[in-house]
């Protein structure tokens, strides 16, 4: 489908920075006007530029020709990952627990919790935690465990022990890999999906972020059911008719 599609041109991209539409075509069995949709949509999110047969990654410093797998994902949708946490910093109350996990559109919003007073924020995300302490007075606690190298996370069984010390949560507020009405929250990575699990059944609220890449996707860890949070905020990029499917099903959706 159309999000795998676009997905899988990304990886594309930040694998080799460059794409021919030719191949594209033959590699998705779609035509050369589809493929030329979906580089446009790239173009206008600022990740590609479009030349004569193709496309490459645009001229940009923080696209070294080596990246790691978080830094590449920081760059997709950087706009709408932006919009989305200025619209969920208002979803804060003052002096609230609050417990973050390490997605990119999460690191933007915690770029944002010195508009915040009192806060204690809970997170396994070293860039995160360090964000937070550099930038605000907010009480941080690290989540110990492994650390997970290509991430710059911790997760294991000293994790989850962390966690237990912990009676309730104000707020959980997470990204996702994954979002579909079948499988509900999906995650790349277990060990963070075990994490996101544990820190659901002890939080009162959760809100979850996603950019409207996401939807449609099904990654290799079900985290929980949609229902599970009680709000997704997501960019207008997410199709009327996924945000119809999301309200049928139940969901709360605010746009940003």
């Amino acid at each position: 489908m159309k999000y795998d599609r676009i997905q899988e041109i990304r990886r594309l991209l930040i694998r080799s920075r460059k794409v021919s539409t030719a191949d594209l075509c033959a590699r998705f069995s779609v035509s050369l006007e589809t493929i030329r949709r979906d580089l446009n949509m790239l173009e206008s999110e600022g990740m590609i530029r479009k030349v004569y047969g193709g496309a490459v990654l645009t001229d940009n410093s923080d696209l070294p020709q080596s990246m790691s797998a978080r830094d590449s994902r920081s760059v997709v949708c950087d706009q709408e990952k932006r919009r989305i946490a200025a619209k969920a910093i208002d979803m804060i109350p003052d002096n609230a627990i609050i417990a973050l996990d390490s997605g990119t559109t999460i690191f933007r919003l915690a770029q944002l919790l010195s508009q915040r007073r009192g806060l204690t924020v809970l997170t396994n995300s070293m860039d995160i935690a360090a964000e937070v302490t550099r930038h605000t007075p907010h009480l941080v606690y690290y989540i110990g465990g492994v650390i997970k190298r290509t991430e710059m996370i911790t997760t294991g069984f000293l994790a989850d022990d962390f966690l237990n010390r912990f009676s309730s949560i104000d707020l959980a507020i997470f990204s996702a890999d994954g979002v579909s009405l079948s499988n509900g929250i999906s995650d790349h990575c277990v060990e963070m999906g075990i994490i996101k699990q544990k820190i659901l059944t002890k939080s009162e609220r959760g809100i979850c972020l996603v950019d409207h890449t996401k939807y449609g996707t099904d990654t290799f860890f079900k985290v929980c059911d949609l229902r599970a949070f009680d709000t997704f905020v997501v960019d207008d990029g997410l199709p009327s008719v996924a945000r119809l499917e999301m309200k049928t099903a139940g969901v709360q959706v605010v746009i940003a």
